[in-house]
């Protein structure tokens, strides 16, 4: 196993979480309910608070003084984009990015979810509970 520390791991640790972190408070504003925010923030507070902490240990176990280096110099969350750092050249395995590529599309039908949401929204069988105002 190898240390990444370049790409969006050299503006911070936890670029997957960061990310997932601002697409579920994305998705509570568009739903425009407190209570799915509310939510969102204890599920990520637990998680940084359990989870992070045991994978940090592990990656510290397996890669020693290098991993230390890193954390000394890469934020835990909050990106810092003024570290950025890339190679100058990349190799691409083009089985793997079509492979990704399936993967991705599975997500195409999002854009139709959020026309379709708002139209469920307007219907009175749709639960209140995910009104705030």
């Amino acid at each position: 196993m190898i240390l990444v520390a370049d790409g969006p791991y050299s503006i911070c640790r936890n670029p997957l979480y960061f990310g997932s972190f601002l697409l579920a408070v994305a998705t509570a504003l568009f739903l425009q309910s407190l209570l799915c925010l509310m939510a969102v923030v204890i599920v990520t507070l637990i998680y940084m608070l359990t989870t992070v902490p045991v994978e940090e240990e592990f990656l510290r176990s397996r890669h020693g003084e290098d991993y230390e280096a890193y954390c000394r110099h890469v934020p835990r969350y909050w990106p810092s984009v003024q570290r950025f750092e890339t190679p100058a050249n990349l190799t691409i395995d083009i089985h793997r990015l079509r492979l990704e590529c399936a993967r991705a599309s599975r997500w195409v039908w999002l854009p139709l979810l959020g026309v379709l949401l708002p139209y469920l929204r307007a219907q009175a069988w749709w639960p209140i509970l995910f009104e705030v105002f």
